[in-house]
């Protein structure tokens, strides 16, 4: 080991932000049977500016995909660029910002519950239905 702590403190700071989307409980037996068992995983990455960060991300392949294909997008460099020349040419003030976690303004049609790992502290093998 290395002797420092960045991914711990990385996987706190994630679990702090998305703790409010699971209510967690005791045992199996509380899950309602209309939810689906649903596997997650920790995603890290080293950011540009060498700070840690993990996301936590469900395994999306292993449940059905929607009825119309939903996704994220991603602009590439050059979209970037040209925006920022034509934003330059024109005068215009750029504003930047960067969402942290996305929070559901909705309840999700999916019904979905977890088994708690590790990352989850004294809820560890406790089960969690995501809200």
């Amino acid at each position: 080991m290395n002797g420092n702590d960045y991914w711990s403190w990385a996987i706190t700071k994630e679990m702090k932000n998305v703790r409010i989307a699971f209510d967690i409980k005791e045992d199996r037996k509380d899950i309602p049977p209309t939810h689906k068992f649903l596997t997650v995983k920790m995603i890290f990455d080293v950011r540009m500016d060498f700070t840690h960060k993990s996301e936590t991300c469900q395994r999306g392949h292993l449940t059905d995909g929607p009825a119309s294909m939903v996704y994220s997008s991603v602009v590439s460099r050059d979209s970037v660029r040209i925006v920022l020349t034509i934003a330059a040419l024109n005068g215009l003030d750029i504003f930047c910002a960067d969402v942290g976690n996305v929070c559901l303004n909705v309840k999700p049609r999916e019904k979905y519950f977890i088994q708690c790992g590790p990352e989850f502290g004294s809820d560890e093998g406790k089960f969690a239905i995501m809200v």
